[in-house]
């Protein structure tokens, strides 16, 4: 049997890297697609960003910095977004993973005809 007294933990960082909240405790950890995450980046890295724990955000931070609601399509297709897998997600993280983009109206120009020239009496 092992001796758990002189295990060491590892130290997990999943703090928000704007307003500290700790991710993991709120049930906020999720991976979006390149595209979302290097937009919630650009401009804002620094030396230190490449190492661990340093580009975390919360699900309301990511949607400041991008300045609009995620949905669904955003999230990347891997198991950490499967919202089935028994893990605990935010309400706010559900929300987001099952929220479908709304769709853009799309106003087309219609043709417009000249008036026919009046009837020759």
């Amino acid at each position: 049997m092992m001796d758990w007294s002189s295990w060491q933990w590892p130290v997990v960082l999943s703090a928000c890297a704007d307003c500290g909240v700790g991710t993991i405790t709120l049930g906020e950890f999720y991976m979006v697609r390149r595209q979302i995450w290097e937009k919630a980046w650009a401009g804002r890295r620094r030396p230190w960003t490449h190492l661990p724990g340093q580009e975390i955000l919360c699900i309301g931070c990511l949607e400041a910095r991008i300045g609009r609601t995620l949905t669904r399509s955003d999230f990347s297709d891997v198991p950490v977004n499967d919202i089935n897998d028994g893990s605990y997600r935010s309400d706010r993280l559900r929300d987001r993973l099952i929220r479908k983009a709304k769709r853009k109206t799309i106003v087309r120009a219609t043709r417009r005809t000249a008036p026919a020239p009046p009837a020759a009496a």
